[in-house]
């Protein structure tokens, strides 16, 4: 502009300056060179001509003083020219936060080679996607961007073609990117490309073409464009569903060496549940997403789904559904982040050493959480110094927020954000007013509400206010997102008929918070006839016995009418009736003579299926 400028002043003496401001104003952008395209709101989409590594360097300079969150590029290389220059693409892309490649004009050339002449000096590297086919590559690009990212489409800049296999088919990147429109896809939101696959885990497929739109690991709700895990289970071999799974179109299988069937494609790993895990991580890190792990042996379901509530009252938020805290259920919550989420809050489950480890490597948090350490899954994990070691491997590294509770003295050589009720810790929980249906409390200067009246929420409504002040979500949206219900099923939930109170706390159940729902219940209306319901508490390991006699201590020292056991350690509760199992109770009908007025806890490990008795109860 300034060389356009001099010349025409060199040249028009007597051009006034006000008039070439009013030309300058009403000039239109060289097509191709950094050209706008109008598309999604808030987002800057660029379309540009560089398609040699010295021009990409140059325009991605540009636009990272531009950007106010994230720079998206779009790129490939042509065919049919050097391709000593394909690595060197790359190279320069990686000036952006996130490179998806893609095809320009691969000419006589095979698109797929060009990709793989593209990555072939880039090892390992997880800010980088592959969509062969452009138009896909660019909507992608686009439905990634969040307000205030830059997507930069380059290499074609002007040209309304794109050139394959020797023919000239009309290829528009400007109409393409103005095209954009926002959609809610049935599963992947990004597509998984197999030569991705190939780059990932380091093979080379017969056909590369192929573009996948969801990941399985169950055979019979399999859709067409799948990737199907082959996973192991404790009852199950996942290698023996892959002929049924490979029926349905344009899939590919992920196995072990002992898959010994002929599906095609496919691709061997040594161990597929970590190759699922891998895959989601590297999902995981296309996306703008803040993420927040947390685990604990008690408290971390209520922490997740108050933090969630709070935090989709900013953006949307993604969260862990129901108990997939595993290394099965983890990636699939991954694989269901869309494009506008903000927000992830990830539960982390264990039974065993190693699996905490495993879990957060990919997550890959910004901020990691421990809720509480206490005896729970003693069965691998020994004893409590076992649980500690184990839960505290959450915290990776350096860079990530650590947040733990600072009343327990276990936790006073570590550094990070502490909570609880001691007066020196970062967020102390004060001031706890428990009602019949609500408690009020106060974090730090911060007056709070929870429709609950049971005390240990108290607890894990402050963690969950503590992480959002932590996130800058301000107070009046974390009040908002405290005051919503929570979609936590027989988790201190409370039926009422009549007069009649039923407190259902049977998906799961551990020493620790066993004693706070028998004395929560207790406490509960106490002008009313308590009876409590009491199962095993399983995976305690060679302290099942001890723990279980724990209980019957805590019994003697509350004031219940009634207590019923159910299962095979609960014995040791010595209640006034005993049952081996559910069903035994059922039909016992022992719940008939039970007053109308009753305040009814019932309690115990998942397994032991405890929750069938509340339906006959509210029959009576």
């Amino acid at each position: 502009m300034a060389a356009a400028i001099s010349l025409v002043r060199e040249l028009c003496p007597d051009f006034h300056v006000e008039d070439l401001q009013k030309i300058i104003e009403n000039l239109s952008n060289v097509a191709g060179r950094l050209e706008i395209a109008k598309s999604k709101p808030e987002v800057g989409v660029y379309i540009d001509y560089a398609h040699s590594p010295d021009a990409l360097k140059n325009v991605l300079s540009t636009l990272n003083k531009l950007k106010q969150n994230r720079l998206i590029c779009v790129v490939g290389a042509g065919g049919d020219r050097d391709s000593s220059k394909r690595p060197e693409m790359l190279k320069a892309a990686m000036q952006a936060d996130l490179v998806i490649i893609t095809s320009d004009n691969p000419c006589s050339e095979d698109p797929a080679q060009i990709i793989r002449d593209i990555i072939s000096q880039q090892k390992n590297c997880e800010k980088l996607w592959i969509i062969q086919d452009r138009k896909t590559a660019i909507l992608s690009a686009i439905d990634l961007a969040h307000s205030g990212d830059i997507v930069l489409i380059a290499g074609k800049g002007h040209e309304k073609y794109q050139e394959i296999s020797g023919q000239k088919l009309h290829f528009d990147d400007v109409k393409i990117a103005e095209s954009f429109q926002e959609n809610q896809p049935s599963d992947l939101a990004i597509p998984i490309d197999a030569l991705l696959l190939e780059y990932i885990f380091d093979c080379q497929l017969n056909d590369s073409r192929q573009l996948f739109w969801a990941v399985s690991t169950d055979s019979r709700t399999i859709k067409a464009n799948s990737i199907f895990f082959a996973l192991p289970g404790e009852n199950y071999d996942g290698n023996k569903f892959v002929d049924s799974a490979m029926q349905q179109n344009n899939c590919l299988a992920i196995v072990d060496h002992a898959y010994q069937g002929k599906a095609s494609p496919l691709i061997r790993v040594k161990d597929t549940v970590a190759a699922y895990g891998k895959l989601a991580r590297i999902y995981k890190k296309i996306f703008a997403i803040k993420s927040i792990a947390i685990t604990g042996s008690f408290g971390k379901t209520t922490t997740k789904e108050y933090l969630s509530n709070i935090l989709n009252q900013v953006k949307p938020t993604l969260k862990t559904f129901a108990n997939e805290n595993n290394q099965i259920g983890l990636p699939k919550t991954i694989f269901r982040i869309r494009c506008q989420d903000h927000f992830a809050v990830f539960e982390l489950g264990t039974n065993q050493f190693g699996e905490i480890k495993a879990l957060s490597e990919i997550a890959e948090a910004d901020i990691n959480v421990i809720t509480s350490v206490g005896a729970a899954h003693l069965e691998f994990l020994i004893d409590e110094a076992g649980v500690f070691r184990e839960k505290t491997s959450i915290f990776r590294g350096h860079n990530e927020i650590r947040i733990f509770p600072g009343d327990d003295l276990r936790f006073a050589h570590m550094n990070g954000i502490t909570f609880g009720e001691k007066s020196d810790l970062d967020y102390q929980i004060k001031a706890i007013r428990q009602q019949v249906d609500k408690q009020e409390f106060t974090l730090n200067q911060l007056p709070l509400e929870i429709a609950s009246p049971f005390r240990e929420n108290v607890r894990n409504a402050a963690l969950a206010a503590a992480i959002a002040q932590e996130l800058k979500v301000s107070d009046k949206y974390i009040q908002t997102g405290l005051a919503l219900p929570l979609q936590i099923e027989n988790r201190m939930q409370f039926f009422q008929q009549h007069e009649m109170t039923i407190i259902s706390d049977c998906y799961n159940a551990n020493p620790p918070s066993m004693k706070a729902a028998l004395k929560f219940a207790a406490s509960y209306k106490p002008q009313q006839p308590h009876i409590a319901i009491l199962g095993d508490m399983l995976e305690l390991g060679e302290l099942t016995e001890k723990y279980h006699q724990d209980i019957w201590k805590c019994l003697e020292t509350l004031n219940f009418a009634q207590v019923i056991s159910v299962g095979r350690y609960a014995e040791a509760y010595r209640a006034d009736h005993h049952f081996p199992s559910v069903e035994a109770l059922i039909e016992a009908e022992i719940t008939r003579d039970f007053p109308a007025d009753s305040i009814i806890l019932i309690k115990a490990s998942r397994s032991i299926r405890l929750e069938k008795i509340i339906e006959k109860i509210l029959k009576k």
